[in-house]
């Protein structure tokens, strides 16, 4: 039998040779061809030979192939053979299931529970089982996904392979150590776990139990504080009927043990007497992989001893390359859905669980924070999810480094912890700088970290042109990690580089060692792989880029404005000089020539909307122009542009040369607006306010770094008045870089209605330019905003001025000079 056993395992392994390589040529074919060619290498993963298979794959095809194929979301048949091989492969051994995360496959296998094929569901659920199976990071970086809210709505008792799926899967997920998996990240599943209890599967039943288990035996009392308050009757009732079953009497006896169980002993009334003389075994080892018939897992079932199950098992295929599937019979219990408020209202009786819940209590004292940023940044440095997420109670997610202002997600994605990235990015923005300016995706692309890359680059906020303070992107940097790959013939890596977007002709200059450059005379991975005779390798790289990215880098961003209608305000002819006030420390320096720069946005006309036509703002850009020029100041204004094309503006003024020689910026925008957040645009898109400061942090326009800008925004918000309530519910917000030097200067609250009906101007900007014109050449633009409320009063408009400081730090003067003449200025 053995040379037959043999030369059928030669046999097959050259089809797997002949399958991969179409695999290979078939990316660019047809839906229909990709099905067959997949299909086949499928059904050669699932044969006894896997394993050997499994090698081969990783070392000819790029497992990115695969994951591609998962996002024909109009041909669930080609979805469900990609999701297949990659359970199978994640079957395999702990570098075969590190391949399919690196793959970037889990992501998208979440987004597949969201299918309407059940089938595609079951294969995604069995594959993330095999991940969560490999490693307890791997279970981290599947419980940072929001993973159970796709599962708990497509979950349907009555299927019985699904059910079995599933709740194998809960089972390697709770059974996660060296970190355990953090309580909130596991809380969303114990109604399911609950239900899988009283399912009519033995199978079913025994997985969910030992879930069961491990949850409540790893975070105890808030464990049970999550619990239905009729789970515990219930579960009683249930071993009564079924005093025979060892994984119920398990569940059972682990509730009496748990600490706060005293208040409901009465209620948990157990029959486990016969059960306590049997131990409870928990085998280290996996369970071997056996054959089994098509469309059921290959899964021993639970003797009478709690057995460790097999983390990690691989489908088999079925002859339509579907898997069989029967119904169980309806689960007709309610689901069991958490309580706490219930639960500890009847529980918090004693003084010790008083204390407790004290010691649970987060301390936001600044002796408490200062003692634990340390600690903190440790815990993400090594991984520690579970003591990241408690002690952010007490710090927030705001704690930076002094030295370099790293802040946390810095540090996870320089450690290369990818469950922590993405348990940090839903509290950290993917934008947020140091003090180099460099993102959480600089840091990644210049220590290699494709993992944590991707997963920043899955965040649709992510800016991907935003530049460090030497003014690359994060794919500027990418260039080290691929010279280094080019040298060690890293063909999986570079493949991965160059689709994070590397460039092979990029100047690599300071970022590596100079050695190979004087060595080699080598300065780009194109040159470094012709250097070496790496010819397999040039094929990789695409054609070549014919810019000088060298001399392009070496200067700074400069675009000269040459968009729609743009008359530039008028400097004034007579030269000025400093008054002496303007020299102290807390007083912005005003000295330049010319003083500012002005940008008028005025919104006067929209799109198929003659009604909401501002004929007043015309007046309000010619008083506008005649107060700054004769301030000295220069600019430009525009009327009723597009979304777009504000944009494009507003971009293409941040990188204006000019800021580096101007003292100050003010920005003022005209339009009809929701509330203070939103205003119309002409072509009737709505842009945020939000979005307009953003542009102008420091990391974002370095030539008004430590340079103070003023927004100010005359918004109309009688139409959008009915709207409004929209602005104040948003999503939580996440950590982001703050505005410095910035002041935002609003014509109302954004809650009363104001109309632009005078053609002389609107009364805000009205009241504005009469006390700079009277007032800005001697006083602080503190008592300016109050001069601005009293000349505003006269307008007899209900809506009152706001004014917001985002670290203004310092006394300000729009034209504090004397003439050289020594004529005061009007």
């Amino acid at each position: 039998m053995a040379p037959n056993t043999s030369q059928e395992a030669h046999h097959t392994f050259d089809e797997v040779k002949r399958v991969t390589s179409l695999m290979v040529a078939a990316q660019d074919n047809s839906d229909e061809d990709q099905l067959k060619v997949t299909r086949q290498l499928r059904i050669l993963l699932t044969s006894p030979f896997y394993l050997q298979y499994i090698n081969h794959v990783l070392q000819t095809l790029s497992l990115s192939r695969v994951v591609r194929l998962l996002d024909n979301d109009n041909n669930w048949e080609l979805q469900n053979e990609a999701a297949w091989i990659l359970c199978n492969i994640a079957a395999g051994n702990r570098l075969h299931t590190q391949a399919v995360v690196d793959a970037g496959a889990v992501p998208i296998l979440i987004r597949l529970l969201s299918s309407q094929s059940t089938e595609v569901l079951i294969t995604a659920v069995w594959a993330l089982a095999n991940v969560a199976g490999g490693s307890p990071a791997n279970v981290n970086v599947i419980l940072a996904e929001d993973i159970f809210t796709p599962l708990l709505q497509k979950i349907d008792m009555r299927h019985h392979t699904l059910g079995i799926t599933v709740s194998w899967f809960l089972k390697n997920i709770c059974q996660g150590k060296d970190p355990v998996p953090a309580f909130s990240q596991l809380v969303p599943c114990l109604p399911l776990i609950c239900r899988l209890i009283f399912h009519t599967d033995d199978q079913v039943v025994d997985d969910a139990c030992e879930a069961f288990v491990c949850f409540g035996v790893a975070h105890t009392h808030r464990f049970l504080a999550a619990l239905h308050p009729t789970f515990c009757s219930r579960i009683a009732d249930l071993h009564k009927s079924k005093p025979h079953r060892h994984s119920i009497a398990e569940a059972v006896k682990t509730l009496e043990k748990l600490e706060g169980m005293s208040d409901a002993h009465e209620k948990v009334t157990t029959t486990h007497d016969s059960a306590d003389k049997q131990t409870y075994r928990q085998d280290s080892s996996p369970l071997s992989c056996s054959a089994c018939t098509p469309g059921t897992p290959k899964n021993s079932s639970i003797t009478k001893d709690f057995q460790k199950p097999a983390k990690r098992r691989s489908r088999s295929p079925s002859p339509v390359g579907v898997s069989t599937r029967t119904t169980a019979k309806i689960f007709r219990s309610s689901p069991d859905v958490c309580n706490k408020a219930a639960y500890r209202h009847r529980v918090i009786k004693t003084r010790a669980s008083a204390r407790k819940l004290f010691k649970i209590a987060p301390d936001h004292s600044a002796a408490n924070i200062y003692q634990k940023q340390a600690e903190v940044f440790k815990a993400v440095e090594a991984g520690d999810l579970e003591n990241v997420e408690e002690l952010l109670h007490d710090t927030g997610p705001a704690v930076i480094t002094a030295q370099t202002g790293c802040t946390l997600l810095h540090a996870a994605v320089a450690n290369n912890q990818p469950h922590v990235v993405l348990f940090l990015l839903k509290l950290i923005s993917p934008n947020i700088v140091n003090k180099e300016g460099q993102t959480p995706a600089h840091v990644a692309a210049m220590k290699g970290h494709t993992q944590v890359l991707r997963i920043l680059l899955s965040d649709k906020e992510l800016k991907h042109d935003k530049q460090d303070n030497c003014y690359m992107t994060y794919k500027e940097l990418l260039a080290a990690p691929l010279f280094e790959a080019v040298l060690h013939w890293d063909a999986n890596k570079i493949d991965e580089l160059i689709k994070l977007g590397a460039d092979p002709d990029y100047h690599v200059g300071r970022l590596v060692d100079g050695v190979l450059a004087r060595e080699l005379r080598v300065t780009t991975a194109r040159q470094l792989a012709h250097a070496l005779q790496r010819d397999a390798i040039v094929p990789m790289f695409p054609q070549r880029n014919t810019v000088d990215m060298k001399n392009n880098n070496c200067c700074k961003r400069s675009y000269e404005l040459l968009i729609g209608d743009s008359p530039q305000l008028a400097n004034t002819k007579k030269r000025v000089r400093v008054s002496p006030q303007v020299s102290i420390p807390d007083v912005y320096k005003m000295d330049t020539d010319p003083r500012g720069y002005v940008c008028v946005l005025n919104y006067s006309s929209f799109k198929d909307r003659p009604d909401l036509a501002l004929e007043g703002s015309h007046s309000d850009v010619t008083n506008l122009t005649n107060v700054f020029s004769k301030m000295g100041y220069t600019g430009h204004a525009y009327t009723s542009l597009s979304a777009e094309k504000t944009k494009q503006v507003l971009t293409k003024v941040r990188d204006m040369e000019v800021l580096d020689h101007v003292g100050c910026a003010v920005f003022i925008i005209s339009s009809h607006g929701i509330g203070n957040e939103k205003f119309l645009t002409g072509d009737m898109k709505l842009l945020t306010t939000e979005w307009v400061c953003d542009l102008f942090k420091d990391s974002e326009c370095t030539r008004l770094k430590n340079k103070p800008k003023l927004f100010i925004f005359d918004f109309c918000c009688g139409f959008y008045q009915n709207k409004s309530h929209q602005v104040s519910i948003g999503k939580c917000r996440r950590v982001e870089e703050p505005l410095q030097d910035t002041m935002c200067l609003y014509s109302n609250g954004g809650d009363i209605m104001s109309y632009s009906i005078n053609k002389e101007g609107t009364p805000f900007i009205t009241a504005l330019c009469r006390t700079l014109a009277h007032h800005a050449h001697h006083m602080e633009f503190g008592d300016l905003y109050r001069e601005l409320l009293n000349e505003h009063t006269k307008t007899f408009s209900p809506s009152t001025p706001h004014l917001r400081n985002f670290s203004f730090k310092k006394k300000f003067y729009f034209s504090s000079v004397f003439h050289s003449d020594g004529e005061q200025p009007h």
